[in-house]
């Protein structure tokens, strides 16, 4: 019993320095789904399940859809997805190396199917390996400069590489879109989390990028979250 006392005690402290609840249990829950996390990578937000839902609606319109989930972090999207679309061929890419330690014990956790791509999601190599999709989900970082000398307590325990976006927040989705538009196939579906606010300029971005049939869909608390456009045909 002193033993427990003594543990409690010790994650009491912890979360008094304002370590967040997951990273302090290791244990997150996301689409009804268990995911291991901590130190070095970003915790899986209900936000997220918004863009998740888009892409298992998308996923009809393909007989064995190729998907893609690209900045995967803990695997929140990619594993969910796996989970919820039995046809699919999931595949989850990642640059970080604390990142994937997390990714691969959630595939294992989940007992998902997935393929995992350790790259940079700004180089064409791995998309020239891989090829072509149906859908691209991504969830790129997209905090500004300003946003990042604001930050809540508890997320500045969280990877900052994982929340710059950039001096305006859309270095990621200008570069994702240029590049990756050549590995989405035709009539294709690429689906952006996004912040608050920022669906004009992503819109844009798309538009600009030979994107069409743009939509914007709201979270539960009825903010636009995700940004999702269809490659012309």
């Amino acid at each position: 019993e002193k033993e427990k006392a003594e543990t409690y005690r010790s994650l009491l402290a912890e979360r008094a320095k304002h370590i967040p609840v997951q990273q302090i249990t290791h244990e997150a829950w996301f689409f009804g789904l268990p995911f291991y996390v901590g130190r070095g990578v970003l915790i899986p937000r209900q936000d997220t399940e918004t863009l998740v839902e888009t892409v298992i609606e998308s996923s009809r319109n393909f007989i064995k859809p190729k998907i893609i989930d690209l900045c995967s972090g803990s695997g929140c999207i990619a594993c969910s997805v796996s989970a919820y679309v039995k046809n699919a061929e999931v595949y989850a890419l990642e640059k970080s190396e604390r990142a994937i330690g997390y990714l691969n014990k959630n595939i294992e956790l989940n007992k998902s199917k997935i393929t995992l791509i350790q790259a940079d999601v700004l180089k064409p190599e791995a998309a020239l390996v891989y090829g072509n999709f149906d859908i691209i989900a991504c969830n790129p970082p997209y905090l500004t400069a300003n946003d990042m000398n604001f930050l809540q307590k508890e997320v500045t325990y969280e990877p900052a590489e994982a929340l710059f976006g950039g001096l305006d927040g859309l270095d990621f989705y200008r570069k994702i879109t240029e590049l990756w538009r050549n590995f989405l196939n035709d009539g294709g579906i690429l689906a952006y989390e996004i912040g608050m606010g920022q669906e004009n300029d992503v819109s844009d971005i798309m538009k600009k990028n030979g994107f069409t049939n743009i939509l914007f869909i709201k979270d539960l608390s009825g903010v636009i979250r995700v940004v999702k456009g269809e490659k012309a045909i």
